[in-house]
């Protein structure tokens, strides 16, 4: 097994919220840790690793994220937009002179192979979501789908769905393969849930 490089990144909590890979998000900046880890990632190469926080600790995957620009919100608060770059395992903390809580995070590897199953899948998850938006008259959210072709991208545009609860995106995260597609025949009211097959 090849080593996987170790970063040491800000760690940014959500406490209401998942980002996965392949979204952007405007964060309003509202504690002092996020605060704090917003000045660190602007002080190095601009990454953070974005942890939902569940109860009274983290969750186990984080994403690492690349602050695309920052600025105030119409009410002054600051603010920053987020691209959610990659899955990584939250490692043991880090020492840094910088500001914010520094850990460790080892990026999670995609599976470079499909499989059929997984292609079945990603075809069934597509008609799903053409359906339910031309039901719904809103059919772009389907054609942008057609441009994703990476499937373990695809089956994380679940995690756009807003009555997806958070412990379910919490799960979608913390879901490190391509199994990640919703079953088949599922009837969601707005997009079915992930079919979790094998995790980290």
């Amino acid at each position: 097994m090849p080593d996987t490089e170790i970063l040491t990144l800000p760690l940014l909590p959500l406490t209401n919220g998942v980002v996965l890979p392949q979204m952007v998000v405007t964060l309003a900046i509202e504690s002092a840790e996020a605060r704090d880890a917003a000045v660190g990632a602007l002080a190095s190469d601009h990454r953070v690793l974005l942890v939902p926080r569940v109860g009274s600790g983290y969750t186990r995957i984080g994403t690492i994220a690349r602050v695309e620009s920052e600025g105030e919100l119409p009410g002054g608060g600051r603010a920053l937009v987020l691209r959610g770059l990659a899955r990584a395992v939250v490692g043991s903390p880090a020492q840094s002179d910088r500001a914010g809580v520094w850990v460790n995070a080892e990026p999670v590897a995609e599976p470079t192979s499909v499989s059929g199953r997984a292609r079945e899948l990603a075809r069934e998850y597509r008609a799903i979501v053409r359906g339910i938006a031309e039901r719904l008259g809103s059919p772009r959210f389907a054609d942008a789908l057609q441009g994703v072709d990476d499937i373990g991208a695809l089956a994380d545009t679940a995690g756009w769905a807003p009555d997806l609860s958070i412990e379910r995106k919490v799960e979608l995260l913390e879901t490190t393969r391509t199994a990640r597609l919703p079953a088949p025949g599922a009837t969601h009211a707005m997009l079915p849930p992930p079919l979790i097959v094998s995790q980290v």
